[in-house]
């Protein structure tokens, strides 16, 4: 930073008298001499420093701590939208005006004292001119004022408040691993959205494609990275997935955002932009709980440029989806940078595990957050540990569906969710079925039903009911043997099997028998059918034809 005597360099002598007044030392600068370096010289005392900042009101020593808070320098546009304007003048109009006396702004009284003053700097390439405090000032402001970077931080959140909470955890590494199965088997989108939430599965895919695990396509590039994920200890991949997302430099979360649309060939820089808010993070009062809003509130008036700078606010070409106009310039802050925060809170910095959050009862809405018991660890980029068993079986049922605990090692249900048909996830267990769908779906991706067998015989909870492999067998030998049209017909390939449907439970589903292989079932019975044909020792084809 520059020093009092670099920073008085361009001051006229009328500027200077009038920094003098203010210290309280006009009459010890002798005429005649050189006052810029009188002036300099004075000023570097730290005894008549601490006096100063002493005098000053609230909102000047607020205006210090921001600056300090930025390593001592900010831009203009950013200070003085917080602190107000600082006038410019030339030495008729400050002795009409006399702004040192008649400040407009706190920016304008600091500026008038000395405290602080403008120059350009070289930032991002281009030179942005900045407000800053004179290096002698700043060793003097920590020791006087004990001014802290931790202390800047926003009003705490009273935890009474807030009814339900939502503690980090690892699940991003479960939702890893169902999406990577997802895209290896080509699973439908219904199906994978009722297991992973379609924000996860936005910014998973472009995370994934950042980290070259999968192509353009969004086809798997990199199975030694896959290998790497399911294998690893949890702590160790939780931790190697968090500290991936923290220094990624090409994944860009502001185009996640679903509400605003992107043109021109402006850019941003996600990286930088991430960076600055896990600082912010990072300072943040252990165990404190903050408003979400209120924090975004903080956010703009105490680092509203964050990501963008100056005349950014006006280059970049920004529209609402919803209403199709523009959103420039920052008065749209809350449109843009708000939005992002908000998503970074109730997203990434949840989901890997740097806070928790916290709702209101019989509400989905976030609205407070604070550091996770592993915050500090993963924001100094290194490994959480913690004991977490994983499980190595599956659950058969006879009518096709394999359940597979939250807890199972993630090799063992990335196979299996490969090729079976995905049903609704519940909170112990991911549910599958195997059926002539899953078993098409493996033999797309070259899984023989020896494979199959193979897989359900080492990690199905013994005893593996028998009917699924004489299924297995059946269709290995005959392929398909039974036919459910839509809402109306069954068909089968030999009248001995519509007589085991007709002498098992299943009969119930059957509303009269035609000839000796076909016969009219229930549309709301089809799945029900399916489960006790499966029983049976067959696999059945829904046909969703009228």
């Amino acid at each position: 930073m520059p020093t009092i005597s670099e920073t008085f360099q361009d001051y006229e002598t009328d500027m200077l008298e009038m920094i003098a007044e203010q210290w309280g030392i006009a009459d010890d600068i002798i005429q005649k001499q050189n006052i810029k370096k009188q002036l300099s010289n004075l000023l570097n005392n730290k005894e008549l420093f601490s006096e100063i900042i002493q005098s000053l009101s609230a909102d000047a020593q607020s205006a210090l701590q921001f600056l300090l808070n930025d390593g001592g320098k900010t831009q203009t546009a950013q200070f003085t939208r917080r602190f107000g304007e600082i006038r410019e003048m030339g030495a008729g109009a400050r002795e009409k005006e006399h702004p040192d006396r008649n400040p407009i702004s706190t920016s304008e009284s600091l500026f008038y004292r000395g405290l602080i003053a403008l120059s350009f700097f070289n930032e991002r390439n281009e030179a942005e001119e900045f407000i800053y405090i004179p290096s002698e000032f700043i060793t003097f402001i920590k020791p006087t004022q004990e001014f802290s970077l931790k202390a800047h931080t926003p009003r705490a959140y009273p935890e009474t408040t807030l009814t339900q909470k939502h503690y980090a955890s690892d699940e991003i590494l479960d939702h890893m691993c169902s999406l990577l199965a997802a895209i290896r088997g080509k699973i439908p989108t219904a199906e994978v959205s009722q297991v992973i939430p379609s924000p996860i599965q936005r910014f998973l895919n472009t995370f994934f494609y950042s980290q070259e695990i999968i192509d353009k396509k969004a086809a798997i590039s990199d199975t030694n990275k896959i290998k790497e994920l399911l294998l690893d200890e949890r702590d160790a991949a939780f931790s190697k997935a968090c500290i991936s997302w923290m220094e990624n430099k090409s994944l860009n979360e502001l185009k996640l955002l679903p509400n605003l649309r992107f043109e021109g060939k402006w850019k941003n820089e996600p990286a930088k932009t991430r960076k600055k808010l896990l600082d912010i993070i990072s300072n943040l009062i252990p165990d404190a709980w903050y408003s979400i809003t209120d924090f975004v509130d903080w956010m703009q008036k105490i680092h509203p440029d964050f990501q963008r700078s100056r005349g950014e606010y006006d280059l970049w070409f920004i529209k609402d989806v919803e209403t199709d106009n523009f959103i420039n310039g920052f008065e749209n802050w809350q449109q843009v940078e708000g939005q992002l925060l908000e998503y970074f809170l109730t997203g990434p910095l949840f989901w890997f595990g740097i806070i928790d959050l916290a709702s209101n009862e019989n509400s989905d809405r976030m609205i407070g957050f604070k550091k996770s018991k592993w915050a500090t660890t993963l924001l100094n980029k290194q490994f959480v540990k913690y004991n977490s068993p994983e499980t190595s079986e599956c659950i058969l049922h006879s009518n096709g569906e394999v359940l597979v605990q939250t807890n199972t090692q993630r090799e063992i249900r990335y196979q299996i969710a490969r090729f079976c048909v995905w049903e609704k996830k519940n909170p112990n267990h991911y549910r599958f079925k195997i059926s002539s769908s899953a078993i098409r779906r493996a033999d797309a991706q070259k899984i023989t039903v020896n494979q199959i067998k193979t897989l359900f015989e080492k990690y199905g909870k013994k005893p593996v009911p028998k009917n699924l492999f004489i299924a297995l067998d059946r269709w290995n030998k005959g392929q398909l043997q039974i036919e459910l049209k839509d809402q109306i017909l069954i068909r089968v390939d030999s009248a001995e099997i519509l007589d085991k449907i007709q002498k098992s439970p299943a009969k119930q589903y059957i509303i009269e028998r035609l000839n000796p292989t076909t016969a009219i079932v229930s549309s709301d019975n089809l799945n029900r059918l399916e489960d006790a044909i499966i029983k049976l020792g067959y696999f059945a084809d829904i046909w969703h034809e009228v």
